[in-house]
């Protein structure tokens, strides 16, 4: 079986690919890309179909069988092809990506039209293959950067207009009021210290001297910092201090506020664990929730604990990306090298990257394992 052509994993395993229609079209187990069945795979399936019915034919015109009387023998047969068409089919077969890949430019050009149909008004200028500048909406001038979102499309973990319509929602929250945001909607997000490291240099290269960012941010070790969210209908942004101000909500409340909120969240949306397949590699999960806070598990203690009764272990928590969190027991030595390893590939090439290392929750906080 060829690798998937996003995520460079083995797509499906050969048990879920004879299950019928996944040889044609499937979803990778490992990123969640929709795949389409390649030419090789096609030939294939129409080869063991031939075979299967010239099988029935040598044996009634050879053999004298009869469908109506020897339908057992017909049917044994007839396995034969179908079995040794399979293994051979799967491994020389794969998948394709099920639609062509827009290019930068062209991935740009949609977003500009998709934003312009929702604001005529607005002013639209290129600055880059996936940057543009947009001015006259509720009297702001935003320059707006699309390559997480070019690479949360191009990685196949989201659908197209999946990606546009949070670009878009990300942007109405920049140029929508204040006052639409209610406290309601506050979350907890991990995010890398390159994150927190490349917002102040984007701070200073704009002109701002002060160094420090305009929201709230605390280290959970040497990788990672703990932010907070306001998420509203359309979109999420960090919470500023103004913010905070606004809803009379005290620093030290965050925390428990933000858990409470993300608690709730995790049961709406019912999170899970999902079982990987690691082709005998230990036992590996992966757990998710909406592709926006899967990652928020780290600096969630309280679901961590819920997760270790059900596996029967300490978790080794690897958070590659936000919508990618892989979990595996600390006694599984197997399956933490096989997180390790998907966690690497998912930190280079998935958007909204965090960290690639795995890491274990306990009393003394969030500590990178091993």
């Amino acid at each position: 079986m060829k690798n998937c052509p996003h995520c460079n994993q083995r797509p499906i395993s050969f048990g879920a690919w004879c299950n019928g229609i996944n040889s044609l079209t499937c979803r990778c187990v490992h990123c969640g890309a929709k795949l389409k069945a390649s030419a090789a795979t096609w030939v294939s399936t129409a080869l063991i179909v031939i075979a299967m019915v010239a099988v029935v034919a040598a044996s009634i015109a050879i053999f004298g069988l009869s469908i109506r009387t020897d339908q057992l023998k017909l049917i044994l047969l007839v396995s034969l092809p179908v079995v040794a068409g399979c293994f051979i089919a799967y491994h020389f077969g794969g998948y394709s990506a099920a639609s062509p890949l827009l290019s930068k430019t062209e991935f740009t050009g949609l977003y500009s039209k998709s934003l312009f149909a929702r604001y005529p008004q607005a002013q639209i200028h290129p600055s880059d293959e996936l940057a543009i500048t947009i001015k006259n909406v509720n009297g702001f001038e935003v320059n707006t950067h699309l390559g997480n979102a070019y690479n949360a499309y191009s990685s196949g973990t989201h659908p197209l207009d999946v990606v546009i319509n949070e670009q878009l929602a990300s942007f109405e929250t920049i140029v929508k009021p204040e006052t639409t945001k209610t406290r309601e909607h506050i979350f907890p997000v991990v995010r890398s210290a390159d994150f927190i490291a490349a917002s102040k240099q984007q701070l200073q290269d704009a002109g701002f001297s002060s160094g420090d960012l305009p929201f709230y941010y605390e280290p959970i070790n040497q990788d990672l910092f703990l932010l907070y969210v306001l998420d509203t209908e359309t979109g999420m942004q960090f919470l500023s201090p103004d913010a905070l101000e606004k809803f009379g909500i005290q620093r030290e409340q965050l925390n428990q506020l933000g858990l409470e909120y993300l608690k709730m969240h995790f049961a709406q949306r019912n999170a899970q664990l999902e079982l990987i397949d690691t082709q005998g590699k230990g036992k590996l999960y992966r757990f998710r929730v909406d592709g926006n806070y899967d990652a928020s598990l780290l600096v969630f203690p309280a679901k961590i604990a819920e997760i270790a009764q059900a596996i029967g272990d300490t978790p080794v928590i690897f958070i590659p990306a936000r919508e990618m969190v892989l979990i595996a027991g600390k006694k599984d030595a197997e399956a933490i090298e096989f997180a390790a390893h998907l966690a690497e590939k998912g930190y280079a090439e998935l958007a909204y990257a965090i960290s690639p290392y795995g890491y274990v929750v306990g009393e003394a906080g969030c500590e990178r394992y091993r």
